[in-house]
């Protein structure tokens, strides 16, 4: 789920509080541009769980594995992500000057999903996920329904739309969220090179009640992603990769840059299991503000 400007709105309630929303605002607004940052994550781990495994399909297929989702075409599979968030910000301390502060936050994410294999082209399905941050109040869980469709041999898009709730800190938000992408995915002996351009737009509604706060805000936002990843495989049915991943918003004007890398263990042409590591290497982020992010995903898959 995406809160595209929470903070923003919480900070706007301070000062109509006056004096006792004076008090509160570099904690509460530090608490809440994080909580941002961990709500936009958790919409961003989903969906690339997603399209890592609609594009497993498509490789799967090009593998020859045709055969093998013809006599099997239903997919289970889940995944469980440690996020951690590291956010400093210089805050307004309600009395014209500014004070520098930071906090660390952890946040568990688990995704399960079942799809079907509709033909050689055509896979649909649905994942639910849900997460929480430890030692926090909040929680947030979501639902998606997705479509991928092959259109040549090495080109396919994907559709994906997610509803997401979050509740907590006296604070709740709905948010509706479609998205599309262009992938490809191109095969070279023990190589695979994998490549995606998306588009997504978000809508939320957002209700605050923490008296003497109290605040009804709805935003659209579009978003963007640019991925690319190198996969190798070698032995008995191992495979190492390493990727780049780009991505922004017109809501904040900010684009940031993470790197992936990872191994998989295949199981015949039935399951395989997948750890990855995720972190955060550059952003444009305004003056004053840091975030640092990392995550490590434990996935699994299995053909039946």
């Amino acid at each position: 789920m995406s809160w595209p400007c929470f903070a923003r709105r919480c900070r706007s309630a301070i000062r109509r509080a006056g004096a006792a929303g004076l008090l509160l605002a570099p904690v509460l607004g530090l608490a809440q541009d994080a909580q941002e940052e961990i709500n936009k994550q958790i919409a961003k781990l989903t969906s690339d769980a997603i399209s890592a495994r609609l594009v497993g399909v498509q490789a799967g297929v090009l593998r020859a594995a045709g055969a093998a989702a013809a006599q099997k075409p239903n997919n289970a599979w889940g995944s469980y992500t440690n996020f951690r968030l590291k956010f400093s910000s210089d805050m307004d301390d309600g009395f014209g000057g500014s004070v520098r502060s930071s906090d660390s936050f952890t946040t568990d994410v688990g995704v399960l999903g079942y799809d079907r294999d509709l033909s050689r082209d055509t896979t649909v399905g649905v994942a639910l996920d849900t997460a929480k941050t430890r030692h926090e109040s909040g929680n947030s869980w979501g639902l998606s329904p997705y479509l991928a469709y092959r259109f040549s041999e090495h080109y396919f898009a994907i559709a994906k739309f997610r509803y997401g709730r979050f509740e907590g800190g006296g604070a709740k938000a709905d948010s509706y969220s479609l998205g599309g992408s262009l992938n490809t995915v191109q095969p070279f002996g023990d190589w695979t090179f994998r490549g995606e351009a998306g588009l997504a737009t978000t809508h939320t509604k957002t209700r605050i009640d923490l008296p003497p706060l109290s605040s009804r805000e709805s935003d659209n936002v579009w978003s963007w992603n640019l991925n690319g990843q190198g996969d190798y495989r070698f032995g008995d049915g191992w495979m190492a990769f390493a990727g780049l991943s780009a991505n922004g918003s017109d809501e904040s004007h900010s684009t940031s840059l993470s790197a992936s890398a990872g191994v998989e263990k295949a199981f015949n042409t039935d399951g395989a299991v997948q750890l990855k590591y995720e972190t955060k290497v550059a952003d444009n982020l305004q003056a004053g503000t840091d975030i640092k992010t990392r995550a490590v995903t434990v996935s699994l898959r299995w053909r039946f």
